[in-house]
């Protein structure tokens, strides 16, 4: 791991420039929405992102696609919604979508599995 940094934000900074990488435009990093919080908010050909992130290491207690749940996409909504309402966006998307960035990184923490899964709310 980086000295100085928590796991939960490296995991952010990885998933935003992996998706930087592929073309998008990173917009908010960690930004209040309410009571929850959206790791990411992206831009991708027009289509307005709420980005969950999870970083897991090794596979003991499941991967970091499992991490995810009911309630955690319901907060997600509901970040977002509170966003939009917020005058959050300042010009207008043709879409808006929710996707999970789920980072497994092996046990010695020196290789690392990226999936991207689109719209998983």
């Amino acid at each position: 791991m980086v000295e100085g940094i928590s796991p939960g934000r490296l995991g952010e900074r990885i998933a935003a420039d992996y998706l930087r990488l592929r073309g998008w435009r990173i917009l908010g990093r960690n930004v209040r929405a309410g009571r929850c919080e959206i790791d990411l908010i992206g831009a991708e050909r027009g289509c307005l992102v709420f980005v969950e992130v999870k970083m897991r290491r090794g596979g003991a207690f499941g991967g970091a696609v499992e991490a995810i749940g009911t309630r955690k996409m319901s907060n997600i909504r509901k970040a977002a919604r509170h966003y939009l309402a917020g005058g959050g966006v300042r010009f207008p998307y043709r879409e808006i979508r929710f996707d999970l960035v789920a980072i497994d990184l092996d046990r010695g923490g020196e290789g690392m599995v990226i999936r991207h899964l689109k719209g998983i709310v």
